[in-house]
């Protein structure tokens, strides 16, 4: 199964779903697996926010598309703090989101420095935040795995948002009030 960033948003459950998917996370190199789990959230992100938003999707597609290249929320960056701010992630997941989001740039622009034991991915798998309010985990573990179960806690968690969002409404147009 290939999944595309452009129809994803409807196709893309949860990793519990995708077993490839969760096996490339898994079982692949450490670039890939950075690369794999942004793109996964980036995912549920861009699904939360086109379930929050009224049922206009020739609005919403444009602000949601990576086809577009004006589009102000295709990017990971932009999804992430937009969800954030209507309050549809914590502000831990918010920073949780963004580490996975620096780890990633990380894999994809440095070509040897790029495993879960270089010092600035392994500084960000320490600095989870989900470790310290949601799950415990043994600070001696592998950068690795603390980074893939930051990810698949952060995949669930925001899929449960997805199947608890009520969409907004359009707004009521104004009506001329009656004369007295």
């Amino acid at each position: 199964m290939k999944i595309r960033k452009k129809d994803a948003i409807c196709d893309y459950a949860s990793l519990a779903a995708n077993k490839e998917i969760n096996a490339e996370l898994v079982g692949s190199s450490d670039r890939v697996a950075g690369i794999v789990a942004a793109t996964i959230l980036d995912i549920h992100l861009g699904r939360l926010l086109s379930l929050f938003f009224i049922d206009d999707k020739k609005e919403v597609d444009p602000l949601l598309s990576s086809d577009i290249q004006s589009a102000p929320l295709s990017s990971f960056s932009s999804r992430a703090r937009a969800a954030y701010c209507l309050g549809l992630v914590s502000k831990e997941e918010f920073q949780d989101i963004s580490t996975i989001r620096e780890i990633r740039n990380i894999c994809a622009h440095h070509l040897f420095e790029c495993d879960f034991e270089f010092p600035a991915i392994k500084s960000a798998c320490d600095s989870f935040k989900i470790f310290s309010y949601l799950v415990e985990f043994p600070a001696a573990a592998p950068s690795r795995t603390k980074f893939n179960l930051a990810v698949c806690v952060l995949d669930s968690l925001l899929e449960a948002r997805g199947k608890m969002l009520v969409r907004r409404s359009p707004a009521a147009p104004f009506q001329k009030g009656k004369s007295a």
